[in-house]
């Protein structure tokens, strides 16, 4: 017996008891067994998963909304005074970093948006801001980004640009403006007045 290497094997006979769940079965009829003997605790954690998945995702869609929240302006959609000028800092310094051209900003100002308010009220007084946003917005590069100061109150940021070249677009904007006052037949005028000023890089 102290001779060459032994193995103990254990031998559970086909017939005995139980046989149903040892390795007589093929893989596929083991695994169909195992299923069905336990259909109750598999639908049960399949429910589970679905509940941890909602769950998870519901509280993922928590996280973005707050995040929008906290970056952008919930009216206009454009950027809120806290980070829009974190952007524009930042947009700064790479323009700056990669030899861009200068930025510019453009202060807009609109006219006449508290008497909207007051005489009109201010479902016309938001249809007046984002009516001015629209307008801008659909005027500006995708490089290019709005900030909410307050308000009537907006900047306008155009990033690796002169004040050249900001006018020329506010010169866009100002043509659709007196389009708008022609054709609309609104109850107000879509004034605006704004100020433009390029930023010293470096």
């Amino acid at each position: 017996l102290d001779e060459g290497n032994w193995v103990l094997v254990s031998h559970i006979s086909p017939k005995g008891k139980n046989t149903d769940l040892i390795v007589s079965r093929s893989i596929p009829d083991t695994m169909t067994f195992v299923v069905k003997k336990n259909v109750p605790m598999l639908l049960l954690a399949i429910m589970m998963a679905i509940a941890i998945s909602f769950a998870i995702r519901e509280k993922q869609h928590q996280r973005e909304k707050m995040k929008y929240y906290s970056e952008f302006d919930v009216m206009t959609g454009v950027y809120n005074r806290h980070s829009g000028f974190d952007k524009l800092k930042t947009a700064i310094y790479y323009t700056s970093e990669t030899g861009g051209k200068k930025c510019t900003i453009c202060y807009v100002d609109i006219n006449g948006l508290k008497d909207v308010n007051d005489t009109l009220g201010h479902a016309s007084g938001d249809e007046l801001i984002l009516t001015v946003i629209n307008v801008v917005r659909a005027n500006i590069r995708g490089s290019d980004f709005i900030i909410r100061l307050g308000g009537d109150e907006f900047i306008i940021a155009f990033i690796n640009a002169n004040a050249q070249n900001a006018e020329m677009v506010w010169g866009r904007i100002a043509e659709e403006f007196s389009a708008i006052n022609k054709k609309d037949g609104r109850k107000y005028l879509v004034s605006v007045s704004h100020g433009i000023e390029e930023c010293v890089l470096g």
